[in-house]
C-alpha cells in the first residue's frame, strides 16, 4: 500500500479542545471521528511539528483504539506538559497488515494545533533523582527482567550521572529467593563500578514471597529472616523496613511492613502500623519545620490515587491498591501538601488513565513509578491478547527539582525515549 492509499484511513475529523489557561500544559479533551474501515484499529497520538514530523526522543502519547464509527474521546492526564519543540498533535492510523498478520502504523498523519505554548524550563535545576520500581530480578541472568534492569542501569548512567540517588519502590526480586538476590547484587555491583548513583530501597511484596511460599520450597524461613536478607542485600542501614535519609537537606522516607500479613489479610497488601504512622508524621513535621522537601516511597499505592488503584473507576481491573490501613495512612499523607508519594506494585504503564494525582497545594501528590520488569494496562493486558497478558516494556521516573517546581518525567527505558504521557510539573507550595 502506498502512502497515498493510507490517507483514506485518516480521521474524518479531529478536534482538540484545550481547556484552561495553564501555559505549557496539555489540558482538555481530544475528540476524533475515525475513518470507516475494518482494517483500522485506531490512531497513535504524538507530539510533533506542523509538517508531520514526530517529536524526537519522545514516545507516542497514547493509542486511541477505535470501537467502530463512534467518536473516540481522549482526556489528557492532569498537569501533563507540552514538551519543548512540540508544535502540533499528530494522529497516525494503526492498520492491519494482512501479509504480516499484524498491525502497523501508517506513514501519513493528521495534524492539529496545540493551542498553547510548549513548557520551557527557565530556572536552574537544583538536583535530580530517579525512581524505579518492580525490578523482579530472577535467578536466571538471561531472563528478560534481568536484562531490563541491566538496560535500565545503563540508561540511568547516561541520563542522570549526577543524580543524588536512585530510589526503588520495591519488588527488587521476583520471589525473594537467595539466588535472585545474588543476581541482583551482580547487576548492581557492575553498575556501581560504572558510576551508578547511590540506591535507596523500599520493600515490595515479592521480596517477601520466599516467606509466603516456604512450605512449597521444602524448608522454612521467616518474616525476620526475609527482612534481614532485604536489608543486607540492599545495604540499608536500618533495623526496620521503614527508614529515611536526609540528602542535601531534604527528606527521603521509605515505608514498609511492620509485621507479616495474617491468614485473613490479602498477602499482596502491606500493614503500616499506628507506630509507623506516628513515626512518619514526626519526620514529615520535622521536614516542614525545616522547610525541607519530603519525598515518600512505598511499594503499594493508596486506594484511588494512581493508575491501577482506581477501584472506584473499575473495581475488577483497577484493584491493585494495597495498604491495609489505607484511610489512616491517607489521613497522614494528605496533611502535608508538599509531600510527593511514589508507588509501584501495579506495573501500570504511564500511558494510562491517571499516572499522576497532583495535590494542588491542598493535599499530598501521588505518582505511579511504573515498572522496570514488565508493564500492565487499563485494558488489563495487551490489546492483541484481549487481556490478562503483561505488556512488554520497561519504564521509570526522572525527578528534577527546581526552586519553584518539580518536574516528574517518565522515561521508557526499552525505547530510550521520554514518555510523552508522563511529563508533569508540580509547583512547590
Amino acid at each position: 500500500m502506498t502512502h497515498a492509499d493510507e490517507t483514506s484511513f485518516l480521521p474524518a475529523a479531529a478536534v482538540y479542545m484545550h481547556k484552561g489557561e495553564s501555559c505549557g500544559c496539555a489540558e482538555g479533551e481530544l475528540v476524533v471521528t475515525p475513518a470507516c474501515s475494518e482494517r483500522l484499529r485506531g490512531y497513535n497520538l504524538y507530539w510533533g511539528s506542523r509538517a508531520g514530523e514526530r517529536l524526537a526522543n519522545y514516545t507516542k502519547i497514547t493509542e486511541l483504539n477505535s470501537p467502530g464509527p463512534e467518536e473516540i474521546r481522549y482526556r489528557f492526564p492532569a498537569a501533563l506538559l507540552v514538551p519543548e519543540g512540540a508544535e502540533a498533535l499528530l494522529l497516525f492510523p494503526v492498520l492491519y497488515n494482512a501479509e504480516r498478520t499484524q498491525f502497523s502504523e501508517a506513514a501519513c498523519c493528521y495534524a492539529m494545533e496545540i493551542g498553547t505554548e510548549p513548557f520551557s524550563v527557565k530556572e536552574k535545576k537544583l538536583f535530580s533523582f530517579a525512581v524505579i520500581s518492580d525490578l523482579h530480578v530472577t535467578a536466571d541472568p538471561e531472563h528478560i527482567h534481568n536484562r531490563h534492569l541491566k538496560n535500565c542501569f545503563s540508561r540511568l548512567l547516561h541520563l542522570v550521572p549526577d543524580a543524588i540517588g536512585i530510589m526503588c519502590t520495591g519488588d527488587v526480586t521476583n520471589h525473594g529467593y537467595p539466588e535472585e538476590w545474588e543476581q541482583f547484587s551482580v547487576l548492581w555491583t557492575e553498575a556501581r563500578e560504572r558510576g551508578l548513583p547511590p540506591m535507596h530501597f523500599a520493600v515490595g511484596n515479592h521480596d517477601m514471597h520466599f516467606y509466603k511460599y516456604h512450605g512449597e520450597l521444602g524448608y522454612r524461613t521467616s518474616f525476620e529472616a526475609q527482612k534481614a536478607a532485604f536489608l543486607r542485600y540492599t545495604h540499608t542501614d536500618s533495623e526496620t523496613f521503614y527508614h529515611f535519609s536526609v540528602i542535601g537537606g531534604n527528606y527521603f522516607i521509605f515505608l514498609g511492613p511492620d509485621r507479616s500479613v495474617n491468614s485473613e489479610e490479602n498477602d499482596c497488601y502491606v500493614p503500616i502500623s499506628a507506630r509507623q504512622r506516628a513515626w512518619l508524621t514526626a519526620e514529615l513535621e520535622k521536614a516542614a519545620r525545616q522547610k525541607a522537601l519530603a519525598f515518600l516511597f512505598l511499594h503499594q499505592p493508596l486506594r484511588d490515587t494512581v493508575s491501577g488503584s482506581l477501584c472506584s473507576v473499575d473495581p475488577l481491573v483497577q484493584s491493585w491498591h494495597g495498604v491495609i490501613e489505607d484511610a489512616e495512612l491517607r489521613a497522614v499523607t494528605d496533611r502535608f501538601p508538599g509531600l510527593v508519594l511514589f508507588t509501584g506494585h501495579t506495573h501500570w504503564k504511564f500511558d494510562s488513565l491517571q499516572p499522576f494525582l497532583p495535590g494542588n497545594g491542598k493535599a499530598a501528590s501521588y505518582i505511579n513509578a511504573a515498572s522496570v520488569a514488565y508493564l500492565w494496562t487499563d485494558q488489563n493486558g495487551t490489546v492483541e491478547s484481549g487481556g490478562s497478558v503483561p505488556e512488554p516494556g520497561s519504564e521509570g521516573l526522572i525527578v528534577e527539582v527546581y526552586r519553584h517546581f518539580i518536574l516528574l518525567r517518565g522515561y521508557d527505558f526499552a525505547a530510550g525515549r521520554w514518555s510523552a504521557s508522563a511529563q508533569f510539573r508540580l509547583d512547590i507550595p
